[in-house]
This record gives C-alpha cells, sequence and structure tokens, in this order.
C-alpha cells in the first residue's frame, strides 16, 4: 500500500511502496451490537504455520481521518485461510475458507 502524509505545516508526503507484491487480504466490518465501523475487533487471520494480528482502532486527530478497514500482507501465501473476529462486545466470528487477495465485509 502507498501512504500520504499530511503535515501540519509542511506540503504532504506521499510514500509510494515499490516491493515485491505478494498475497494481501483486506477487511471491512458492519457491527450490529458493537460499533458499526468495526472499532475495536481484533482480528487473527491463520494460514497454517502463520497467524497474522491486527486490531481496527477508532480515533484520529484533528481534521483527520483513517480508512476503517485492515489490510493484511500475507506474502507468496496461496489458497484458502481462517479468519477469526474478537467483536467488542465480547463475541468471537470465525470464517472459514478465505481467499487471498480479495476484499471482504465482515457483517457481526
Amino acid at each position: 500500500m502507498d501512504l500520504v502524509v499530511v503535515h501540519q505545516n509542511a506540503p504532504a508526503a506521499l510514500l509510494r511502496n515499490d516491493s515485491k507484491r505478494g498475497a494481501w487480504l483486506k477487511l471491512s466490518f458492519i457491527g450490529s451490537s458493537s460499533p458499526r465501523s468495526g472499532s475495536g475487533c481484533r482480528v487473527r487471520v491463520v494460514t497454517g504455520d502463520k497467524t497474522y494480528t491486527q486490531e481496527l482502532v477508532g480515533g484520529g486527530t484533528y481534521l483527520s481521518t483513517h480508512e476503517q478497514s485492515l489490510v493484511f500482507g500475507l506474502g507468496d501465501h496461496q489458497g484458502s485461510f481462517r479468519v477469526s473476529v474478537d467483536w467488542p462486545n465480547g463475541t468471537t466470528q470465525v470464517i472459514e475458507n478465505v481467499e487471498c487477495n480479495q476484499h471482504h465485509v465482515v457483517e457481526q
């Protein structure tokens, strides 16, 4: 992913990622009894021998925001894997047979 950084008293900076592209997974969330944006979710992606963990945090700074989704870089992984979502209300949702290189919307 590329990144744009907006500095308070300086020009914006574009940080371009020129690294080798590998497998990826993008997850967005729709909460029902947890925050609608999924804020506070802890997500584990299990690809067999590796587990990747991220947490979707809310907030931001003055006049800023960030995308309410998580992106996992999975390297040279091929095939399906398991995604486990721990929602802020204490429930856990497991999704089996998720494929690489896709954007999934997880509904609570």
